[in-house]
């Protein structure tokens, strides 16, 4: 079967204080993985998941050395 992307991804993340454990700031989203045709299987699924992982740790890396 050939779908169009992998289907939708929700991550949370709470960013919390090494030492107190007191919530810093929460990052919360909904994304549609994939958007080409492809195979609709679990190792194309894992591909799609794996650059979206990437993608917002790039993202979340640039925030906090702006902020620092």
């Amino acid at each position: 079967m050939t779908t169009k992307g992998a289907g939708e991804f929700h991550l949370s993340v709470q960013l919390r204080d090494g030492k107190s454990r007191s919530l810093i700031h929460i990052f919360e989203g909904t994304v549609a993985i994939g958007s080409d045709y492809q195979p609709n299987t679990a190792m194309e699924r894992a591909k799609d998941a794996k650059v979206l992982f990437k993608a917002w740790g790039k993202s979340l890396r640039k925030k906090l050395d702006a902020a620092n």
